[in-house]
């Protein structure tokens, strides 16, 4: 019984080594469907985070930190969507990098603050502006 075992085995191990020998490997490129598109250029990156960013701005200069712990759960959606969405715009260069981690960063404390974090609702209103001074084309 234990030598059938043993046979089976052999056999088994020399049929895949000399499959492996004689039938060359697939080496074709990755298919068409699996490439990603090229990077987009900074102006239509721009252009996409506004479209992204835009609707979450025009509600938070409405936001400070005294009416912040009545804000609506339609507000802390926003947020949670917005950041989300930024997450899966691709970024065309390094250059474009930082200022988008800032972004998705900036969204993070507004939804630690929305949660009652007392640091971040003190400093979330000025963060925002700091980030709309970094990035002016942000309201265009």
């Amino acid at each position: 019984m234990v030598a059938a075992f043993f046979v089976v085995i052999a056999i088994g191990l020399t049929y895949a080594v000399f499959h492996l020998q004689m039938v060359p490997m697939n080496t074709t490129s990755v298919p068409e469907a699996l490439k990603l598109p090229p990077p987009p250029t900074v102006e239509e990156y721009q252009q996409e985070v506004r479209s992204v960013f835009g609707p979450f701005l025009q509600q938070a200069v409405n936001v400070n930190s005294q009416n912040l712990a009545a804000v609506d759960s339609v507000f802390t959606d926003l947020v949670v969507k917005t950041q989300d969405r930024l997450l899966r715009v691709r970024v065309p260069s390094k250059s474009e990098q930082p200022a988008h981690l800032s972004f998705v960063l900036l969204l993070e404390q507004w939804k630690r603050a929305l949660g009652g974090s007392r640091a971040d609702q003190d400093q979330v209103s000025r963060a925002t502006q700091e980030v709309l001074a970094a990035s002016p084309w942000l309201t265009q």
